[in-house]
C-alpha cells in the first residue's frame, strides 16, 4: 500500500514549542525577544511537522527552522552557530505569540524546492527560494476569520482578481471556500482562452498542490488531452513532493488526481484506489469512480459486496448512493434509509416515487417500527 501521508503528520502545537523554548538559555532568549520586538522574523511558514522563516539579523539574513520527527524535535539555522541560536528562539517565540501569522508554503516556493528540502539551507540558493514567499502573508493566504479582522475589506470583488490569476488562486486558504458566493465565482470562471493559456500540466500540478479548490470544470477545456498526461498524474500520486501535507489536504489531493484518471476509460480506477485504501474505508471513493465511468451496475455490485456492518456507516453509504444514483436505481436505498433511521422527510420524499398502494404499505410499516418513538 502506498505511504501517502505527510512525512511528519504530527502537528506542531504551542505545548511542544513551549517545551523547546524552555531548553533555550535565558541570555539567548533575550536576544530572540529583541528580534521579535523589531519585527525581524518574516516569511513565516507552517506545515505538518515544520516551522520555517527568514530572520533578518543585524549583519545578514538567516533561515531558522524547527522540525518534528517521531520521537523528538530539533531546530536548525543557517547561521552555523551552535543550536539553539537566538534565530531559532525568535522563530519559536513568534509562533508562540502569533501562530496565525504562519501560513502554508506558497505554490511558487514549493515548486522551486522541487524534490530537495535541503537546498533551502544552501547559502544563496536557499535565500532566493525562501524569498519567493511574501514577507508578510497577504489576506488570501490567511484563514478567513483572521483576514476579516484586517483593515482591508474582504468583499467578493476583492477575490475576483485572485480567481482570475491562478498563481495567486493556488495559495487561497481553504477557509475562504466556506462562502457559497466564492465557490460560485470560482465555478463560474469560464474563460477558455485564459484557462488554456498556461496548459493542462500547469492545472494538474496546481490542483495537486491546493486540492481544496473546486476546479473540476477547468479540465473540460482540455478535451482528449488528459490521457496523454497519465504518467504525470500517476507520478504526482506517488510523489507528493517535499512539503508535508495535512491528512485532509492529502486526502483531497488523492481524490482530485484520481478523479482526473476516471476520465480515461482504459485506466483500472478501482485498482488505483486500492493502493490508497486507507483513505477510502467505506469504499465510497471506488464506488463513485465506477459511477463516474458509467459502470452503474458494477458500482452497485461492488458496494454491496463491501457493505459496512456499523449502522452509522450504513447510513452514510446509503446517503451517498441516494445522491449519486439515478432515480431508477436509488429507490431501494431511499426506502431502506427511511425505515432504518425513522426519517419522516425521507418518508414524505418517497411519496413522489411510489404508487399510492405501495406508499400506504410503506407508511404502515414505518408506523409499526417508529410510532412509539414519535409518540414519546
Amino acid at each position: 500500500m502506498s505511504q501517502i501521508v505527510s512525512q511528519n503528520p504530527m502537528d506542531i502545537t504551542i505545548e511542544i514549542v513551549d517545551e523547546y523554548i524552555g531548553r533555550i538559555p535565558e541570555k539567548t532568549l533575550r536576544l530572540a525577544r529583541d528580534y521579535i520586538y523589531e519585527d525581524r522574523c518574516i516569511r513565516k511558514m507552517r506545515m505538518p511537522g515544520r516551522l520555517i522563516a527568514e530572520l533578518r539579523g543585524y549583519h545578514d539574513s538567516y533561515i531558522p527552522h524547527f522540525e518534528l520527527s517521531k520521537d523528538l524535535w530539533q531546530g536548525g539555522c543557517t547561521c552555523t552557530r551552535p543550536a539553539p541560536c537566538a534565530h531559532i528562539g525568535a522563530l519559536l517565540l513568534s509562533f508562540r505569540e502569533h501562530p496565525e501569522q504562519f501560513v502554508f508554503p506558497p505554490y511558487a516556493f514549493a515548486m522551486a524546492l522541487q524534490n530537495s528540502w535541503n537546498v533551502l539551507f544552501e547559502a544563496t540558493t536557499g535565500k532566493n527560494i525562501l524569498r519567493l514567499a511574501p514577507e508578510i502573508a497577504p489576506w488570501w493566504m490567511l484563514p478567513r476569520n483572521i483576514a476579516h479582522t484586517k483593515s482591508e475589506p474582504m468583499a467578493l470583488d476583492n477575490l475576483e482578481r485572485i480567481i482570475h490569476q491562478p498563481q495567486m488562486l493556488v495559495d487561497l486558504h481553504p477557509s475562504w471556500l466556506d462562502d457559497p458566493a466564492i465557490i460560485n465565482a470560482l465555478r463560474g470562471w469560464k474563460n477558455p482562452q485564459l484557462i488554456r493559456k498556461p496548459g493542462l500540466l500547469f492545472w494538474v500540478k496546481l490542483w495537486a498542490y491546493n486540492p481544496f479548490l473546486p476546479l473540476d470544470h477547468i479540465f473540460s477545456n482540455f478535451p482528449g488531452e488528459v490521457e496523454a498526461l497519465t504518467p504525470v498524474i500517476l507520478a504526482e500520486l506517488w510523489n507528493p513532493g517535499v512539503i508535508p501535507f495535512s491528512r485532509d489536504r492529502q486526502w483531497q489531493r488523492v481524490q482530485r488526481l484520481l478523479s482526473l484518471l476516471e476520465l480515461i476509460p482504459s485506466v483500472p480506477i478501482v485498482f488505483l484506489w486500492d493502493q490508497f485504501a486507507a483513505m477510502d474505508p467505506l469504499f465510497l471513493g471506488r464506488t463513485h469512480a465506477l459511477i463516474r465511468q458509467g459502470q452503474m451496475d458494477q458500482a452497485i455490485h461492488y458496494i454491496e459486496q463491501h457493505w459496512p456492518e456499523d449502522e452509522k456507516e450504513q447510513h452514510m453509504v446509503r446517503q451517498a448512493l441516494i445522491n449519486w444514483l439515478p432515480e431508477s436505481k436509488k429507490l431501494p436505498y431511499l426506502i431502506a434509509d427511511c425505515l432504518e433511521t425513522g426519517s419522516l422527510p425521507e418518508l414524505q420524499e418517497l411519496k413522489k416515487h411510489l404508487t399510492p398502494e405501495a406508499y400506504e404499505d410503506l407508511t404502515n410499516l414505518f408506523n409499526r417500527r417508529w410510532a412509539s418513538a414519535y409518540e414519546s
